[in-house]
């Protein structure tokens, strides 16, 4: 649901920073309904992590190993670029 959450995120963050971009696919009611699709989204991650903590937090674990892993190798990257 964290993804799905940064996808519908990720309409409102390309419509500000690119207006100007064609639209092949209009969102229908936007922004109402993206922003309702937010906190729907929001409630239902809510609402499993109080009601299946340990499966919620598992299921947490993954993205979280995966930004740190993330950040570690771009540092890395970025730190040999400026050495070049």
């Amino acid at each position: 649901m964290l993804f799905n959450v940064l996808c519908v995120v990720a309409v409102i963050v390309y419509r500000k920073r690119y207006p100007n971009l064609a639209r092949p696919y209009k969102a229908w009611g936007y922004p109402v309904t993206v922003i309702i699709s937010i906190l729907l989204f929001f409630g239902l991650m809510l609402n499993t992590l109080m009601e299946d903590t340990v499966t919620a937090l598992i299921g947490l674990v993954v993205p979280v190993a995966g930004a740190i892993v993330y950040f570690i190798f771009d540092k890395k990257i970025k730190a040999e670029k400026n050495k070049a």
